[in-house]
């Protein structure tokens, strides 16, 4: 076997022990992630601008007449960027064009408030929370002039004036029978064509309010049977209406009287369409009725067509003093409790990310941490 060479020998050990020394002094540029993550968090590629989703959701984003957003969310926002010297531009959205906006990189996230649900983590970089909010029961507050607008709707709605128009057609026609057969055996029913007839009409209401007063009563046997057929028919039209009206008013007084989150299963309850109580409906599997706008849902509300209205309370407050709806409820108890926050694509370097959640957390600290949202009285 041969002997190596000692000098070979000590030639390579050192040789080793300088790529060490190499490696040890310049290893991040052998590491290819690290390289790209200073890369990514070097000056000239942190974003000097951002896009963010934005959608009409008082109190967090309104729209104004030129043209600009405000709101607890997009005034907090726009400050915290210009903390750290980014501009912002928001782009109105609706709430189901973000998501392919973030994977298109249309936008670089939202300021809609996000409460942290698993899809929102999924495809965002949530902030740290900067509000917390409650969801609320609104209910509608019932008085006398409720119980009388009930009581008309049932008495005319399209069912009702079809009876009504079929009991004064089968009046008429009855009235008329008894004065043709009865005019000239009957001095009830004699005189001119309108004396007999108003006559006949008389015999026939009495007959059908079954109250029967005796004063005007039919004496030939034609006349008799008609009678007869008349209380008949009487009895049938007298049921037909009672069950009418009476079922008009059970369907309008089907409401449920909402105390708290426990009625909610069998209560008709409308919510905002993509709102934040949609996670609790989901997860409660509660059924509702979902609406566009918190107004529309609120307007239901009033017209007695809903039990009750599920929302973050904030919302809750802005629409009831915008819509002037002063006989609007919020019942005290919050059936649920969650923090909001902003969301980032994914993709967006995550120095910057790091640098706007300091800045963010900083300007919270410095204007006190924020329960709510400033809510403006329009009227004031």
């Amino acid at each position: 076997m041969r002997t190596p060479n000692p000098r070979r020998l000590v030639s390579w050990a050192a040789a080793a022990v300088a790529f060490v020394g190499s490696t040890a002094s310049h290893g991040e540029s052998v590491n290819p992630w690290q390289e790209r993550a200073q890369l990514a968090a070097s000056p000239e590629n942190m974003p000097d601008r951002l896009r963010m989703a934005v959608a009409d959701f008082p109190p967090f984003a309104m729209p104004t007449p030129d043209g600009t957003w405000t709101g607890t969310a997009v005034d907090l926002f726009a400050a915290t960027a210009r903390d750290i010297g980014v501009e912002v531009e928001f782009i109105e959205m609706s709430l189901a064009e973000i998501l392919p906006g973030l994977t298109d990189e249309m936008i670089d996230g939202t300021v809609l408030p996000l409460t942290g649900s698993a899809t929102e983590r999924a495809v965002m970089t949530l902030t740290p929370e900067w509000m917390q909010t409650s969801l609320r029961i609104a209910v509608q507050r019932r008085d006398f002039r409720d119980d009388v607008r009930l009581l008309t709707t049932s008495l005319v709605g399209d069912r009702q004036l079809r009876v009504y128009a079929l009991v004064a057609i089968l009046l008429f026609c009855f009235a008329a029978l008894v004065y043709t057969f009865e005019r000239k055996r009957n001095t009830h029913f004699r005189g001119r064509h309108h004396e007999g007839i108003g006559s006949g009409l008389w015999w026939s209401i009495t007959t059908l309010s079954t109250v029967g007063y005796g004063d005007k009563v039919p004496q030939t046997p034609l006349g008799r049977t008609i009678a007869g057929a008349w209380m008949l028919v009487s009895l049938v039209l007298v049921a037909l209406f009672t069950a009418t009206v009476t079922s008009a008013i059970t369907a309008s007084d089907a409401a449920v009287e909402v105390t708290g989150k426990h009625d909610l299963p069998v209560a008709r309850v409308g919510m905002l369409q993509d709102g934040l109580a949609e996670d609790y409906f989901s997860d409660h599997f509660i059924p509702h009725v979902s609406y566009p706008r918190l107004g529309l849902a609120l307007r239901e509300l009033a017209l007695g067509n809903l039990d009750a209205v599920v929302a973050d309370v904030h919302g809750l407050e802005q629409s009831r003093l915008e819509s002037q709806h002063r006989d609007l409820i919020l019942l005290d108890e919050p059936i649920d409790s969650r923090g909001i926050s902003f969301g980032f694509r994914k993709n967006l370097p995550s120095a910057f990310v790091s640098q706007f959640d300091a800045a963010l957390t900083a300007r919270i600290a410095r204007t006190s941490p924020i329960h709510a949202p400033s809510i403006k009285d329009p009227t004031q």
